[in-house]
């Protein structure tokens, strides 16, 4: 009988703590709770004003780093307390993970992960795209911008499509989100945060200055794969899982291996789905 209570109690610590490490579960409440923040200036709440490119939240002036970059190109002036809301941004990504923007603030990013669980459902051929382009894309538009003297990034950003729709209405620039959206379910998976965003290379820059990183313990892994099936950067957990990369040569010289890739978006998906629990965020620089 007692064997029978401890058995039940340790399967509720194991449910227990299963919960609380769902970092996913976690994570798509704090992209809804900055929806919700951003729509709360609409009910006239002292809160937040602005947009995701500039932003003011409870007082304190914040701007996008890469849309500081831009309308200091375009305007050929440094402005001061345009350097320091945009400032502010940059070391807090710098410091967390520049991509945690992608995977926990970007309101896409979310409506993109909706989507793909219609691709799951379609047997279709994935068509990868090389993720440099979107390094050529945000300096094309940089130089662009300066060329032209007017910001260019923000008549079609994604995210500012989406929640300029819901203040001002639908609007002809909402044809780009639905393209975007077509190509991912039936040509390239989440080819735009992937291969395309502007604003997901800037803050791949700036991650390869985060402390936090992905870590893998290749000891307790048994490369099942599953991580890479969740993982829409597959190549970044490559090299310390995979077999073809000389996964069991490496094994047994370090019991935990770090990826310093400036492509992790933070979803936790890797971690949440890994039945050893052989993944872990954390590490320091080499």
């Amino acid at each position: 009988m007692k064997k029978t209570v401890k058995k039940e109690i340790n399967s509720d610590n194991i449910v227990y703590k299963r919960f609380l490490s769902n970092y996913r579960i976690f994570r798509h409440i704090v992209q809804v709770l900055f929806i919700v923040l951003f729509f709360s200036q609409l009910f006239g709440l002292p809160i937040y004003f602005g947009s995701l490119i500039s932003s003011n939240i409870l007082g304190l002036d914040l701007t996008d780093p890469l849309a500081m970059i831009e309308v200091i190109l375009s305007s050929k002036e440094i402005h001061v307390p345009l350097l320091i809301s945009g400032g502010i941004v940059l070391a807090f990504f710098a410091l967390i993970g520049g991509r945690f923007f992608c995977g926990w603030v970007c309101p896409f990013y979310l409506v993109s992960e909706m989507v793909d669980k219609i691709r799951e459902h379609i047997k279709i051929r994935n068509v990868s795209v090389e993720k440099s382009f979107k390094y050529w894309f945000m300096f094309t538009i940089l130089f662009i911008s300066f060329a032209i003297s007017e910001p260019l990034f923000q008549y079609f950003s994604p995210p500012g499509i989406l929640l300029r729709a819901f203040i001002d209405g639908i609007g002809i620039s909402i044809v780009f989100i639905l393209a975007i959206l077509f190509i991912e379910v039936f040509y390239s998976k989440r080819v735009w945060c992937k291969s395309l965003c502007p604003i997901g290379a800037f803050y791949s820059v700036i991650s390869k200055f985060s402390r936090l990183q992905i870590s893998v313990n290749k000891k307790t892994c048994t490369n099942c794969m599953k991580c890479h099936e969740q993982c829409i950067e597959m190549l970044m957990l490559k090299p310390i899982t995979d077999k073809s990369e000389g996964f069991e040569k490496v094994k047994d010289k370090n019991e935990v291996e770090s990826i310093f890739s400036g492509e992790c978006t933070y979803c936790f998906k890797c971690y949440d789905v890994c039945p050893e629990r052989a993944i872990s965020f954390g590490g320091t620089k080499k």
